[in-house]
């Protein structure tokens, strides 16, 4: 049983990545795989079990384009960002970041299961993100890799409506993240 749920999720996980993340009806989805929304129920509780599955799949897949795209090991913090965003803006993610928009804006409705696995998502890549990061204070890295996450988001929000404008730009805010200039910022307050 498990196995048949897990082939499910990744059908689904496919679909998500083919076609976005929508208010899809169960039967919709079901007729998409060529079954029927009852075997849908046989194996994931409700929509949102499945929703969840399937989305931590399409997050795991990610998670597995990135840890192959970037060099192995702990990176300085511009370099860890700027490898992230040039992966996060080839054509091979660009299903993914679909899908992440798509999850973002259904989660800052509040809409469930959205938000909680949108909450999941992001505290994995935060920790992700920490666990790169070389040259940095352990204390710093939190909000270090809080900085580099808000960096590329904007970043990929500004290259889906602007192709091409963000790679200067965060070629720039780059240089925020040296050590000297983040100290500069800390010491002052806004």
């Amino acid at each position: 049983m498990r196995a048949k749920r897990m082939d499910i999720a990744e059908r689904i996980a496919d679909s998500l990545l083919d076609c976005g993340v929508a208010q899809i009806p169960l039967r919709e989805l079901a007729a998409r795989l060529c079954t029927s929304d009852r075997m849908l129920l046989y194996y994931f509780s409700d929509k949102s079990d499945l929703i969840r599955c399937s989305l931590g799949i399409v997050s795991t897949r990610l998670t597995t384009l990135l840890a192959e795209a970037l060099p192995e090991g702990r990176m300085v913090p511009a370099a860890l960002a700027e490898a992230a965003l040039s992966l996060l803006l080839s054509d091979s993610a660009a299903p993914f970041m679909a899908v992440w928009g798509d999850l973002v804006a259904w989660a800052g409705r509040g809409e469930e299961p959205f938000r909680s696995v949108a909450e999941s998502i992001m505290a994995g890549w935060q920790a992700w993100t920490e666990s790169r990061l070389d040259g940095v204070d352990e204390a710093e890295k939190p909000a270090l890799a809080s900085a580099i996450l808000i960096l590329l988001e904007g970043a990929r929000q500004v290259e889906a409506i602007r192709p091409g404008s963000a790679r200067g730009a965060v070629r720039i805010l780059m240089a925020g993240f040296d050590r000297k200039e983040r100290s500069a910022a800390e010491s002052a307050s806004f």
